[in-house]
């Protein structure tokens, strides 16, 4: 009863989901191997199924050199899928693409991709895998051993697939179809981000004008501000999200080696109001006094509002230099260092995508 229901819950979450974060791993290679979510064709009849490979140092960049078979993972399918395997360059980014020839119908499917390529280690049969031989859990952990090989599970039909975005583009157009893929979730990823560090120089800003009255009204002045407080500051290793440079038109690869002119040392305390007047060493001798002398609580209460005011200010410069350098750079990269990989997209032959298994075809 408890092996039926687990099963009827597999089964019946296949059938609904979509396949985002499913992760598995080459079975000899050892490179972890993570599912993004499921695409439909705009005519629904050809599915999507984006994937990474962690690394591609130790695989082959070709999608030829990839083997994709397809089971039914319970009983039979009653279509037979014809399909494609895609890489883009050296992302490690690619997808399985499987067209139904009619509306994908939602059936669990069991999916095989194994590495066929000539790096293997010594103990790697260098055989092509046949999966429909295999028998049995002791059968495929055998097969797993010679094989470089990884398996996962999911419906190409699955219901929740129509929340996402359809796809138009076509393997004749390889930078929309990345784009459409991966780019625009990568962007958005980004810009979600750049909000945020948005609102948080909102929310430190607000704090900071707080704190500054507080001391303000305790009789205390704020003379030195930090450059970044301004509206239209901008890092001196500010980067053109672009053109990819910086403002000197140094290219972002090429890392600025320089102080920042914008740093900022803070005094122990800012000055009485009624001590504006006093400079030079006289200046440090009343800040001295005011820092080590025993302070009233007033004064106590202001050295803490003053430690906060420049917290909040750091904090400010902080998510400002996140937005416009890290996340600049990031957008750089996306839109044009990763889209010329994907110009370097490859095409598994449709002879490397088999079906495997109860086909039924009324």
């Amino acid at each position: 009863m408890c092996f039926y229901h687990n099963y009827s819950v597999l089964k019946e979450r296949a059938l609904t989901t979509t396949s985002a974060g499913i992760q598995t791993t080459l079975s000899k290679s050892h490179v972890t191997f993570t599912l993004d979510k499921m695409h439909w064709s705009d005519d629904g009849r050809t599915t999507y199924i984006p994937f990474q490979f962690e690394s591609t140092r130790n695989l082959s960049i070709d999608a030829n050199d990839y083997k994709v078979t397809v089971v039914p993972a319970y009983g039979s399918m009653h279509y037979k899928p014809t399909g494609n395997m895609v890489l883009f360059g050296s992302t490690g980014r690619g997808a399985i693409i499987i067209n139904a020839g009619k509306k994908v119908p939602n059936e669990v499917l069991s999916i095989y991709i194994e590495n066929i390529s000539k790096i293997k280690t010594s103990d790697m049969d260098n055989s092509s895998a046949d999966i429909s031989a295999v028998r049995g859990d002791k059968g495929f952990e055998e097969f797993f051993k010679k094989h470089d090989i990884l398996k996962f599970t999911v419906s190409p039909g699955a219901k929740n697939i129509g929340k996402n975005q359809r796809i138009s583009a076509t393997l004749n157009d390889p930078i929309q179809l990345y784009t459409q893929l991966f780019g625009v979730y990568d962007v958005s990823s980004v810009e979600k981000k750049i909000k945020q560090d948005k609102d948080k120089i909102r929310l430190y800003t607000r704090t900071a004008e707080k704190l500054q009255r507080n001391l303000e009204r305790s009789g205390y002045a704020i003379t030195d501000k930090p450059k970044w407080l301004d509206d239209n500051w901008k890092p001196y290793d500010y980067v053109d999200p672009i053109t990819g440079k910086y403002s000197n038109g140094q290219k972002v690869e090429d890392k600025i080696n320089a102080d920042d002119p914008d740093d900022m040392v803070y005094s122990s305390l800012p000055l009485k109001n009624n001590q504006d007047n006093v400079t030079g060493s006289e200046r440090s001798e009343v800040e001295k006094s005011l820092s080590e002398s025993s302070m009233g609580s007033r004064d106590q209460k202001a050295a803490e509002w003053w430690s906060a005011l420049t917290a909040a200010w750091d904090s400010i410069r902080e998510a400002k230099r996140d937005w416009m350098v890290d996340q600049n750079t990031e957008l750089y990269n996306i839109k044009y260092t990763k889209l010329q990989q994907a110009k370097q997209m490859s095409v598994g032959s449709s002879s490397q995508f088999k079906v495997r298994g109860k086909v039924v075809i009324k």
